[in-house]
């Protein structure tokens, strides 16, 4: 499958799948008590013969030896920290979804049966796509479409999109308003990231050094994602600039490849004076991908560097040094995908939010 035909896939995928899924409520609560595990199979919560009392912190026990998750590694402890705010996430997106349904139910007085509640898509309107939406969508996006491709072949595919889109959009800020108005509260703890330790010498950076705020990004230039979350994160240095130190890490997704050799441009320019960097940083952000000026050289003419200077960085084997050991540092502390932000030396995880509403959260902004 070629490039724009992935792309087409992905554009017309259904974006609010999770939102608008069904319910499966009723099954039995478990009354073991927490920190033991029952080898009779017993689940009354009753003491029995071969019932295990876990030490307190333990994740399991081997060679009689009990093992807690600061035992081991920065990797391992992010990498555990991911599964289980995978865990919360899904599991508090199914709380929120149900609390909106009793909440929409109420509103609507339709009577709620907990074993078989009405679907979200039975309480939320569906938006009215009109003809001309569909035609501003086509034309903003037919770049991305297989060539050839018509607006009346797809203009059904197309409006279901449109629609899901609203519907989610209704959704989210129904949610809102439900826990604003403080009737709801979700229960489940959320998990806490583990402290790491990221060495961000020579890295290049924004705001005053003695900020007790340092938010770190991990990002890649040629990451579509990280093209878009570079607005987000222009908006929260003008608001938070003076009360947060920002630090930009290069991660090279593809160190061989165009990624790298971004990359080495971004270290190239530094080279030249921080001021030279952000400049290169936000062209190469703010340009078109998938041009033929894409590239290191170019971004630096716009960028207005000493293209000497630049031409024999570039081939200096410290650049490539640089790209290894960030590489190899943020991986060790469990980045693999970009863009992965730290503040204050923990993971912070965006999922529904937006940067801002994330660093706020944290920080108590």
């Amino acid at each position: 499958m070629n490039t724009k035909s992935k792309l087409a896939g992905v554009l017309f995928a259904g974006l609010i799948g999770g939102l608008l899924i069904g319910y499966g409520v009723g099954s039995k609560k478990q009354t073991t008590a927490p920190g033991h595990v029952s080898l009779s199979g017993s689940t009354d919560g009753a003491c029995s013969t071969g019932t295990i009392v876990a030490p307190e912190g333990a994740l399991f026990e081997f060679a009689g030896k009990s093992y807690r998750v600061d035992d081991f590694s920065t990797l391992f402890k992010g990498r555990y920290f991911e599964a289980k705010n995978e865990s919360y996430q899904k599991e508090s997106g199914l709380i929120d979804e149900l609390a909106l349904v009793l909440a929409l139910s109420l509103k609507k007085e339709i009577k709620v049966d907990l074993k078989d509640p009405p679907k979200m898509q039975e309480l939320l309107p569906s938006p009215n796509v009109t003809d001309e939406e569909v035609t501003k969508f086509y034309n903003e996006n037919k770049g991305r479409l297989p060539p050839g491709t018509k607006v009346e072949t797809i203009k059904g595919q197309i409006k279901k999109y449109l629609a899901n889109q609203g519907v989610g959009k209704i959704y989210i800020q129904e949610l809102a308003k439900l826990k604003k108005e403080g009737k709801y509260r979700n229960f489940l703890v959320r998990p806490i990231a583990p402290e790491i330790s990221i060495n961000t010498d020579g890295q290049p950076s924004i705001g005053p050094n003695d900020a007790k705020i340092t938010l770190i990004e991990a990002s890649d230039y040629t990451c579509g994602h990280c093209k878009r979350m570079h607005s987000e994160v222009k908006e929260v240095l003008k608001k938070y600039g003076k009360k947060i130190k920002f630090v930009q890490m290069n991660f090279a997704l593809q160190p061989h490849g165009l990624s790298g050799k971004l990359i080495v441009g971004a270290y190239c320019a530094q080279k030249q004076g921080v001021d030279k960097f952000w400049k290169y940083h936000n062209i190469a952000f703010e340009h078109e991908f998938e041009t033929k000026d894409f590239n290191a050289d170019s971004i630096a003419k716009l960028a207005k560097l000493d293209m000497k200077k630049f031409e024999v960085c570039k081939k200096d084997k410290t650049a490539d040094d640089y790209i290894h050991q960030t590489n190899e540092q943020l991986s060790s502390v469990g980045v693999n995908g970009t863009p992965s932000f730290f503040l204050n030396n923990k993971k912070l995880v965006l999922r529904n939010k937006t940067l801002e509403q994330a660093v706020v959260e944290a920080m108590g902004l």
